[in-house]
């Protein structure tokens, strides 16, 4: 039972099963990850501007009648600046995430079928209103505006599920995957080709994002406590003599210090930079819960077996948050995401201080004796699991109520409207897709996505959008979109600064800044700013450059072997500009131009 390749013990159909969902778990795990590396790509993206500043210098001198005669010639300095690109929406993520979403779908469906009675009639209720909750009136499917389309499918998938419930129980379970499957795909075509809408998946797509942000919730709850359950596990497989209980202790109270760390820091309490990625924890919750599920199998072996409906459930779920998670970050979606990570967080708190009084009140002697406890983990004896349960659902609720329940709701209804928004941007539809937007700005008014999109489609508040886009935890793109909406140098320089004091680590900025400075013409302060952003690996070449840009243009000398090693440096930006100093004080440099084949 406590194997690590559990799944050895399956019948072959169950081992088949198993490997396409792994496949399409690891597949919505890979769309979260590289939607993490990525961002804020590919959304948020940047463009060079450079601005080319001509000035005269002497090549050689003509003597006419002992009258010396300078012959002159242009030399060009260059300087970048960084800005953001407009945004770089990409419907191919909704796509990602519909199949991942009805992947889960089926396999719940499908095993909803194979639950007793009671269960069944319960999952089945929830399933009618997480129909419901599609909207497929809005779709205009045969031209309907009314609930027809919505009790068809209701009536399609629930006479499936009644079907393997009641008639046909002996049914396989890869029976049932394919017949859920085949339904999902009949009513996927008839959308298609009988709604009004221009791209009715995709908002078919959007219309389950409620159900899915609730999929999501549940299994935070899951899966919260897997990591300190993961501990009891790491310190049982030491010897006779070890100390598991020491070493329990030890691991659980450094590993909720750091989650109270990251609370009390993202409260503003406290300045932690060492920060835990809420998600990260989730996923890695997730990925322990496939295992864990199975330990747990006395809480609810009477509803269904562990292996392998409970690790088909799980995997399930985890698609369904993978993939949503995975489209809220590749479409810079910040306000879900904000409250997400603010939720898992809660919960790894709230479950985690629970979950070490549960194993403290059931298993102390047992771990003072290094007996194995993983074991009997959900086997307790003194503390019901029940009540570990319920404690840890109210210490939740507890630091949710008290950071103000209010703000996640406001911002899932913000991040639903911006990505209807979104999708009538795809449509064409740009007064419909400004009217979501503008929805999405009035719950969130930081929504920084929404903001941004309304700024570029409404460009006389592009001031107003971008200033509250950047009143709670602004970025490099808010801010220097915010600086270059105004067309004065002066408050450009202004807001720069103030973007400086935001962010003080940004090298984008600092060079931006420099190049402020630059153009007012103090050159001390430009060449601090210059200095400092070439740190910044990201912006080196650009803050190398603008810094001999202003060496040239100020006519500062420079050592000739300087210029001849600046010369031949791998970045085009330096060797353009070292290049330009050379030519202004005269120096010989040996180097090789690749010009354009035409």
């Amino acid at each position: 039972m406590y194997i690590l390749e559990f799944w050895k013990t399956w019948p072959p159909v169950y081992k088949r099963l198993w490997w396409i969902i792994v496949l399409v778990f690891l597949a919505s795990l890979g769309f979260a990850i590289v939607s993490i590396v990525q961002q804020p790509g590919p959304v948020l993206t940047w463009q060079h501007l450079q601005d080319l500043q001509r000035q005269e210098i002497p090549v050689y001198n003509v003597e006419v009648a002992n009258i010396d005669l300078p012959v002159q010639t242009e030399n060009y300095v260059v300087f970048e600046r960084w800005l953001g690109n407009p945004l770089q929406l990409n419907a191919v993520f909704i796509d990602l995430y519909l199949f991942s979403f009805l992947a889960g779908i089926v396999i719940i469906l499908s095993i909803i079928t194979v639950l007793p009675r009671l269960w069944f009639l319960v999952a089945a209720g929830t399933v009618v209103f997480m129909i419901a909750s599609f909207q497929f009136e809005v779709l205009e499917i045969f031209g309907l505006m009314n609930k027809v389309p919505t009790i068809g499918v209701m009536v399609l998938v629930m006479g499936v599920a009644l079907y393997f419930q009641f008639i046909n129980k002996s049914a396989s379970f890869a029976t049932r995957i394919i017949t859920f499957t085949t339904v999902i795909i009949i009513i996927g075509a008839v959308i298609s080709n009988s709604s009004a809408s221009h791209h009715p998946l995709r908002y078919f797509a959007i219309n389950t994002l409620p159900a899915a942000l609730i999929l999501i919730m549940i299994f935070i709850i899951l899966v919260s406590h897997e990591i300190m359950a993961s501990f009891v596990s790491l310190v049982g497989n030491g010897t006779k003599n070890s100390k598991s209980l020491r070493h329990y202790l030890i691991i659980s109270l450094v590993y909720l210090v750091n989650l109270w760390l990251v609370y009390f820091d993202r409260i503003n309490y406290i300045e932690w930079s060492y920060t835990v990625s809420p998600t990260f924890l989730l996923i890695a919750s997730g990925i322990l819960s496939l295992w864990g599920i199975r330990q747990r199998e006395p809480r609810y072996e009477e509803i269904f077996p562990a292996n392998p409906f409970g690790v088909f459930l799980m995997a399930s779920l985890g698609i369904i948050t993978l993939a949503t998670i995975g489209y809220f970050i590749s479409s810079s979606n910040d306000v879900v995401m904000l409250s997400l990570n603010d939720l898992i967080l809660y919960a790894h708190i709230g479950f985690g201080m629970i979950f070490i009084l549960y194993v403290i009140s059931n298993f102390l002697p047992m771990l003072q004796n290094n007996f194995q406890v993983y074991r009997v983990l959900y086997k307790p004896t003194v503390m019901p699991y029940f009540s570990y349960r319920m404690g840890g659902l109210v210490f939740t609720l507890a630091l949710l109520f008290y950071g103000n329940w209010v703000v996640p709701k406001n911002h899932f209804i913000s991040g639903y409207n911006t990505a209807l928004g979104d999708l009538f941007v795809f449509e064409g539809d740009l007064q419909l897709a400004e009217g979501y937007y503008n929805r999405a700005y009035l719950f969130a008014p930081y929504n920084q996505h929404a903001a941004m999109a309304l700024a570029e489609l409404n460009p006389s508040g592009h001031k107003k959008y971008l200033k509250d886009a950047n009143s709670f935890r602004p970025t490099e793109f808010t801010l220097l979109s915010r600086a270059y909406g105004y067309s004065n140098s002066l408050e450009q320089l202004i807001l720069l600064e103030e973007a400086d004091k935001a962010l003080p680590a940004s090298g984008i900025i600092k060079n931006n800044l420099g190049l402020a400075y630059s153009k007012l013409g103090v050159e001390d302060r430009a060449f601090k700013y210059f200095l400092e952003a070439s740190q910044t690996k990201e912006v080196e070449a650009s803050a190398q450059m603008n810094l001999l840009g202003l060496l040239a243009i100020r006519n500062v000398t420079i050592n000739p072997d300087s210029i001849n090693d600046l010369t031949k440096s791998a970045k085009t930006q330096i060797r353009s500009n070292a290049l330009a100093i050379a030519n202004h004080q005269g120096t010989i440099v040996e180097a090789s131009i690749e010009l354009p084949k035409d």
